[in-house]
């Protein structure tokens, strides 16, 4: 309940505040109707969590208003993180197993061969 009494720029985490704002303000200046984004937050508790935020533009009147749900996508991008870290060693090895010469072996911390 505590969250809901909070702006989301209050919360976001403070390298992403800047790009949040623009893109918001972006979507007022242009009359964007609706708008997806990607961030994190800090808890109260200093734990950091994602958000996954639609954006609806809202007429009440002559005024503008903003319309938002968040939902937390954590384990969605904890997975994402760990999918781009595999496939970067993934890549390095397959560098390193196209472009030598030199005999090698993989293993694994338990002595189980790979190569």
């Amino acid at each position: 309940q505590e969250i809901l009494k909070k702006k989301i720029t209050d919360i976001i985490r403070e390298d992403f505040k800047g790009q949040i704002i623009q893109k918001l303000n972006k979507q007022i200046q242009e009359n964007i109707n609706s708008s997806y984004s990607e961030f994190p937050i800090l808890t109260k508790q200093g734990d950091e969590k994602w958000l996954g935020q639609s954006v609806q533009l809202s007429y009440n009147q002559e005024k503008i208003e903003l319309v938002a749900l968040a939902i937390d996508i954590t384990k969605q991008k904890l997975s994402e993180f760990a999918l781009i870290e595999t496939n970067k060693r993934l890549e390095l090895l397959s560098n390193l197993i196209n472009n030598t010469s030199d005999a090698f072996q993989i293993s694994t911390e338990t002595g189980e061969l790979y190569y």
